[in-house]
Parts: C-alpha cells; sequence; structure tokens
C-alpha cells in the first residue's frame, strides 16, 4: 500500500521506492533478486510494475504475497486517479495545477534516472554489457525498434556471449 500511494511518475519512478523499501530498509530480498524480478516484470505481458510486485511478491510470501502485492499496488493509485480527476475536471485551467505537474514531471525524470543508474551499477561490468546497452538504446531510439524485439534480441546475444564466455 505504501509504495502504491507514494509513488508518481509511474514504473520508473515507483522502482526507485521499492528498490530502497524492500532491499535497503527491510532487507527482505537481495540486489539480484530485485534486477531478476525487474527484468521478469518487464518481459510478462502487462502492466510491469505490478508485474514485478506480484513476483516478488510471490517470493516472500507465496499466492497470499503475490495477491496482497497486486492490490496493494492497483487500489491506491486507482482511489488517487479517481480524486484528481475530479479536481481537474473543476480546476484544469488553473497556472498553478499547470505549473505543479511540470515540476512534478521533472522530479519524476530525476527518479528514473536515478533507477537506470542504480540498475546500471548492478550489471556485469564490461566492454560486452557496454556493447549490448549502447546497441539496444540505438535501436529503441533511433531505428525505433519496438522495446519488446530489442529486449528479446538482447536475451539471445545475452545467452550466446555467456554461454561461449563458460
Amino acid at each position: 500500500l505504501k509504495m502504491g500511494s507514494l509513488a508518481f511518475g509511474g514504473v520508473y519512478s515507483m522502482l526507485a521506492l521499492v528498490e530502497k523499501e524492500i532491499i535497503e530498509k527491510r532487507k527482505w530480498i537481495t540486489e539480484t533478486e530485485f534486477s531478476e524480478s525487474v527484468t521478469l516484470g518487464q518481459l510478462t505481458p502487462g502492466a510491469p510494475i505490478i508485474n514485478t510486485g506480484i513476483l516478488i511478491g510471490y517470493r516472500l510470501a507465496g499466492f497470499k504475497g503475490a495477491l496482497a502485492c497486486a492490490a496493494g499496488q492497483i487500489l491506491p493509485g486507482f482511489l488517487i486517479i479517481l480524486s484528481l480527476s475530479t479536481v481537474y475536471l473543476h480546476y484544469s485551467e488553473a497556472s498553478y495545477l499547470r505549473s505543479a505537474i511540470k515540476g512534478i514531471g521533472a522530479g519524476v525524470i530525476a527518479l528514473i534516472f536515478s533507477v537506470v543508474f542504480n540498475l546500471g551499477k548492478k550489471l556485469e561490468q564490461g566492454y560486452y554489457s557496454l556493447f549490448f546497452f549502447l546497441s539496444s538504446l540505438f535501436c529503441v531510439i533511433v531505428l525505433k525498434l519496438s522495446p519488446v524485439l530489442v529486449l528479446l534480441i538482447a536475451a539471445f546475444a545475452g545467452m550466446s556471449y555467456y554461454r561461449r564466455k563458460s
């Protein structure tokens, strides 16, 4: 409930809060387990943060943990959006509201960079990891390939590289 209530800005801003809470503060899972859950959450159909939460909840408490994590992420956001949409409908022309939304947007970008930086630190360091990262970034931004396709290609390339390496 805490994460679902406090995380604004989508998947990556919520991941920063989840990471701090369950790895650093509560020490429920390791950084490796978190990274694996985030990766699997991105690859499975549906909302990535909810998928990640379900995987972590299942890891901690089985089916009941998965269900609790899903409900805890969905319910607060639903209620907050319902309330905010009512306020926005009445005050959408107010300049202070527009300014607040722009400020929140800038803060969310900072949170996203924080998550990317922290996840990047956990990757195996080396030229091949940098190559996979830059190639994936190029494919998504410049070639405009589907992120799902890029992840699948990166997965196969990673398996091939690490299979030859071991």
